[in-house]
């Protein structure tokens, strides 16, 4: 089957889609041989290199407008003097790249293709010379069997430019600009792999190799007017993907990328800085230039940016409620919290998350002072567009101190994910859903109790209980006198049922049917001593997340800043209860709550996928990255607006709603696990 899959391979890497005809061209399509090196090819290399350090000391002292054609003389009066070596030197692709790169950059600004383009590409090639071609050379001449020779780490060259070609794309002005880049990155990665000895029975490199050409293949014909920012998308995707699941040579030394300044004087090590005297520098590196290196980083691979399946998520620690703008102000509260997760996956990537129960509790003061419970709930987010649907089946809020108790059921709507950089390190995410009232006390709030009604509502309530105290009492009555008439009248007869009620069954009905006669038991009241309101609502909500990602040290930490809208739209009491302040109660109500949270990784702990034996599967069969199941910390700040319990409260006693707070603010901070 390999052997099937490289055939083909090699047939489609061979068409003349791929190949260049000009004296830049970097050699035929085979990896190296001994054969290939020769003196003058060594020749060529130390000439080049020598050349190549002359031009930068010379650069000093040529004047800004001329440093760019300067540069670009040297580079291709070096690359021509190679045009009769075919071999594939990693220094000659370094030089040959540049001038296609600075050709795409070509209406830019001289300084920004001198130092993004031209100099990174000069101390490559330079690096490149002393630290892999020069070694490869100098063992290609020594006497020494074939099997021993080892040809270039072509793999780990091309991996360790693919961060700063993506950040170069994103750098050009235009997006044809863009896509040529992505185009030119596309085929120098699936060339290098195909030469590389890590492809070799390699079926991962041959699939994305296959992947990069498919690619291609379908964009090849594209017209200018028709490239956008979606298709050179789908190209920096297939690139990053490439980054992450190639595999490179066992003795690829620490090849660096085109974004180095430095020509190392070790071949041991790329990490150690050149001998050659630098100017320097007067001032910081500008803002520019630090933007441009923090992009060029890898993205991170770790559990804040990648898929996972979790059984379950506990979290527990501490935190504090402090009433705002109250007119008889609460003193602040501290409180236990514990949260949970039960069977939840996300994909930060895409914003995909789903979850089967989801809560968090606050413990103070001898009770239990709020409860949040979703369970089955999840967003799905198509990975091209950014747009997905978002669904929460059950919604249970109950909050003390705010005075509210709030049902939902049947959320639906849409929802967004946006990665603004490529990186993947920052994105937002917003669901917009309807959560509607569909039939009675499927959505309400009944969080009152008869102790905090007003006087005057109270001595309404008496008279409307009154009222149905006598309605019932009349049914009763007429009750039993109607039963009364079918037996003496009508021949009728009384069942009494096991539940000691008894029925008048009408005379020719069969036994135990008919009409159950009223007594006293079946007496009702309209309110009782707790819960009094059940106000149906309906709204329309928006949560808006902004997620930011990033690292200290080997620490992974989040932050995320967020803010929820909802418009409330509210249905009429139950006509039973008095509204004697009905006109301090508003049928609409807007509430806006604010968050920020920021999590830190504690430690590195991970535990891999496992495919075979009775080892535990940690991970979803999708990707087979290890997660992180190190404890996290977490420091959370909320501003919870209290519009609902004050408005709710109002309708019975706008007094007492006075003393409920506008707003509560609450900190928070705890550890959590994941199994």
């Amino acid at each position: 089957m390999k052997s099937v899959i490289f055939f083909l391979l090699f047939c489609f890497m061979s068409v003349s889609v791929w190949a260049q005809e000009s004296m830049y061209d970097e050699g035929v399509d085979t990896e190296i041989t001994k054969e290939d090196i020769s003196e003058d090819l060594l020749l060529w290399a130390q000439n080049t290199a020598l050349k190549l350090k002359d031009a930068k000391v010379r650069l000093r002292e040529i004047e800004q407008a001329e440093k760019r054609e300067f540069l670009l003389s040297v580079i291709r009066e070096s690359v021509q003097e190679a045009q009769d070596f075919p071999q594939l030197l990693l220094m000659r692709f370094t030089l040959n790249r540049a001038l296609t790169l600075a050709d795409i950059f070509q209406d830019h600004d001289e300084s920004m293709v001198v130092n993004l383009v031209l100099m990174p590409a000069v101390n490559q090639a330079i690096a490149l010379y002393e630290n892999a071609d020069l070694p490869f050379l100098e063992e290609g001449l020594k006497d020494v069997p074939d099997t021993a020779f080892k040809p270039p780490a072509y793999a780990a060259f091309t991996k360790a430019n693919i961060t700063y070609l993506l950040t170069l794309s994103n750098v050009h002005r235009s997006f044809v600009g863009q896509f040529e880049i992505l185009k030119n990155a596309v085929v120098w990665v699936a060339k290098d792999m195909k030469r590389s000895s890590a492809t070799n029975r390699n079926p991962v490199n041959a699939n994305l190799i296959l992947d990069l050409k498919n690619l291609y293949t379908e964009h090849e014909n594209i017209q200018p007017e028709e490239i956008s920012y979606v298709i050179n998308n789908k190209f920096r995707k297939m690139l990053l993907k490439v980054y992450e699941k190639m595999k490179v040579e066992a003795n690829a030394a620490d090849i660096p990328s085109f974004m180095i300044y430095f020509t190392p004087k070790s071949r041991d090590s790329f990490s150690q800085a050149s001998s050659e005297k630098v100017p320097r520098q007067d001032s910081q590196p500008s803002l520019w230039q630090r933007w441009v290196k923090a992009l060029n980083q890898p993205p991170i691979a770790k559990d804040y940016s990648q898929t996972q399946l979790v059984g379950a998520t506990l979290s527990t620690g501490a935190g504090v409620l402090v009433p705002k703008d109250t007119q008889d102000q609460e003193p602040t509260q501290p409180y236990a919290m514990i949260g949970m997760d039960v069977v939840r996956y996300q994909n930060p990537e895409t914003g995909t998350d789903a979850y089967f129960v989801r809560g968090d509790w606050r413990y103070g003061e001898g009770e239990f002072i709020r409860e949040k419970i979703k369970i089955a709930g999840a967003r799905w987010v198509d990975d091209e567009s950014g747009f997905g649907v978002f669904a929460n089946i059950v919604d249970f809020e109950r909050d003390n101190l705010r005075n509210i108790e709030r049902n939902s059921i049947g959320n639906l709507g849409v929802a967004l994910h946006y990665e603004p950089f490529e990186n993947k390190n920052i994105a937002l995410d917003v669901n917009a859903y309807w959560s509607p009232m569909e039939s009675e006390n499927n959505l309400q709030l009944n969080h009152f109790n008869l102790g905090n009604a007003s006087d005057s509502w109270k001595e309404n309530m008496k008279l409307k209980e009154q009222e149905h105290y006598d309605q019932e009492t009349e049914s009763i009555r007429a009750s039993q006198e109607n039963a009364d008439f079918l037996v003496r009248e009508r021949g009728a007869t009384i069942y009494r049922q096991g539940d000691g009620r008894d029925i008048v069954t009408p005379a020719g009905w069969r036994q135990g049917y008919g009409f159950p006669i009223l007594t006293e038991g079946d007496r009702t009241t309209l309110g009782g001593n707790t819960q009094l309101s059940e106000k149906e609502f309906s709204a329309f909500t928006v949560d808006a997340d902004l997620t930011m990602r990033g690292q200290f040290s080997t620490k992974d930490f989040k932050l995320g800043l967020g803010t929820t809208v909802s418009q409330m739209q509210f249905d009429d009491y139950d006509g039973r209860y008095p509204a004697v302040h009905s006109d301090q109660f508003k049928n609409q109500l807007r509430l806006q709550n604010y968050h920020a949270q920021f999590e830190l990784r504690l430690t590195d702990e991970t535990r891999t996928y496992k495919r075979y034996g009775s080892d535990r599967i940690y991970i979803n069969n999708f990707d087979k990255k290890p997660i992180n199941f190190g404890p996290v910390f977490v420091l959370s700040y909320e501003l919870e607006d209290n519009g609902l319990g004050r408005n709710m409260a109002n309708y019975y006693n706008p007094d007492f709603a006075k003393t409920l707070p506008e707003a509560t603010e609450v900190w928070q901070a705890y550890i959590k696990w994941n199994w």
